[in-house]
């Protein structure tokens, strides 16, 4: 698992279309649904990365070891940093 990176949003934009009906059903606020071109997703990406850096969020992505295949998205935001709580979700991705 890593954050996501710049460089990360022509195969992050492959793979939002590829989930977006999934996404759309159960997660619809996801971000990926929304993206409409690589160029979006890699802002996308450098947005996260940003994100990541100011503790507002943490959004990373699993790779298969075996292969190298991206398999999930998981997400872990802030509720309260003086508890401290957390909130976690994620998506697998629904494959080729």
């Amino acid at each position: 698992m890593r954050g996501y990176r710049a460089g990360d949003g022509p195969w992050y934009y492959a793979m939002s279309q590829r989930n977006r009906e999934h996404l759309m059903r159960y997660e619809a606020q996801n971000p990926a649904v929304g993206l409409k071109s690589e160029e979006d997703a890699e802002i996308l990406m450098r947005e996260m990365a940003a994100d990541w850096v100011a503790r507002n969020y943490f959004i990373m992505g699993a790779w298969a070891k075996a292969t190298g295949a991206f398999v999930a998205q998981v997400y872990i935001g802030c509720v309260n940093w003086d508890l401290p709580e957390f909130e976690v979700g994620y998506f697998v991705d629904k494959g080729p």
